[in-house]
């Protein structure tokens, strides 16, 4: 087989079937938001066309087919992405009715893929975290989110003043080629032209798991116009923060959207994890603590928040789990930080 016809079989694996094995919830055709990490998508921008073999974002203007969807989501070049779709769909055979079940996992087939290393490297994670200490400014920003200060410290947030500098001490201090695969540089980033993942004049978030840091994540303060307020760690998988909260012995625990929210629930006195936008999944080892606790689903109050929040019900009951979805709390309100910053007001 060609180069040119090992493309074109890719390219025929519909594109709902990718994600799924990317971890993505994606229809068959039809529109939802969008599932790239650079991307934080309000709106249903990301479409599907009715072939399920293109798709188009009409908010970040990516677009392509499978081969695409994949080279965009792990932040890889186009030859390395051909790679991982060829081994992921060794023996597939295009059928509109084939069970995403049935393909391996993208934590199965992550290991063969040499485009991308997808373990966190935890050390250079806590060193640019200890590199990019809370800075007045960045408190003063997380006081009009109505966040108070041993709430922002119980989630050890950071501030980074200059990413470019902090990147240069550690790729002096362990070398561009691991600095690289921890996420932290971007996809199109050489020894001499450093370009970071993660940018200037932001809230840095740690995701900690058993008091290890196995991602960042952060948010600008003053971010462009038409550009994402949220940056994430190149061609990592995006797990769901505050994963410890699941193994506390607690009789419920709350489902948020997003990193802010959760924060927020939190503050508000729930045990609570966040889902990173709705195209996130849980797997079965995360619902399975979720068994002998009541779940509180409490997404956005928006059209593709509630919608995940049907999804999620559903989800959970199939595995005998108890959930509810949680109701508006206050008119006018979008999500749970709102809330928090209008209940902070009115005490």
């Amino acid at each position: 087989m060609t180069g040119r016809d090992e493309t074109e079989r890719l390219n025929n694996i519909p594109v709902w079937e990718v994600g799924a094995w990317l971890g993505l919830g994606l229809p068959k055709f039809g529109s939802t938001r969008c599932p790239f990490p650079d991307h934080e998508d309000k709106s249903p921008s990301f479409s599907i066309d009715k072939s399920g073999f293109r798709w188009k974002c009409f908010g970040c203007d990516k677009h392509g087919g499978s081969i695409d969807l994949v080279k965009h989501f792990l932040g890889c070049n186009f030859f390395d992405a051909k790679k991982w779709l060829s081994r992921s769909s060794s023996g597939f055979v295009p059928d509109r009715g084939s069970s995403a079940n049935s393909r391996p996992t993208l934590a199965q087939t992550a290991s063969e893929a040499s485009c991308i290393d997808r373990l966190p490297d935890t050390e250079i994670l806590g060193a640019f975290l200890e590199m990019c200490r809370m800075q007045p400014c960045a408190m003063t920003y997380l006081k009009t989110r109505a966040f108070t200060s041993n709430t922002i410290a119980s989630f050890s947030l950071g501030y980074i003043n200059s990413a470019f500098a902090v990147v240069g001490k550690l790729i002096g201090a362990y070398g561009f080629e691991r600095v690289s695969k921890s996420g932290l540089l971007a996809s199109n980033a050489t020894p001499d032209k450093v370009r970071t993942s993660l940018w200037d004049n932001s809230i840095l978030v740690p995701f900690m798991e058993r008091d290890q840091i196995v991602y960042l994540q952060a948010r600008a303060i003053s971010p462009c116009s038409g550009v994402s307020r949220w940056r994430n760690l190149t061609g990592k998988p995006r797990p769901i923060f505050n994963a410890d909260a699941l193994s506390k012995d607690s009789r419920e625990i709350w489902i948020c959207e997003g990193v802010f929210d959760t924060i927020s629930a939190a503050q508000l006195g729930h045990d609570c994890i966040g889902i990173l936008g709705v195209s996130t999944n849980l797997d079965e080892k995360q619902i399975t603590l979720m068994k002998n606790k009541l779940v509180r689903i409490v997404l956005d109050w928006d059209d593709m928040g509630q919608k995940k929040a049907k999804s999620l019900e559903r989800l959970l009951t199939r595995f005998g789990v108890f959930a509810v979805i949680s109701p508006q709390p206050l008119e006018g309100v979008k999500d749970l930080n709102e809330y928090l910053v209008e209940r902070s007001r009115k005490k």
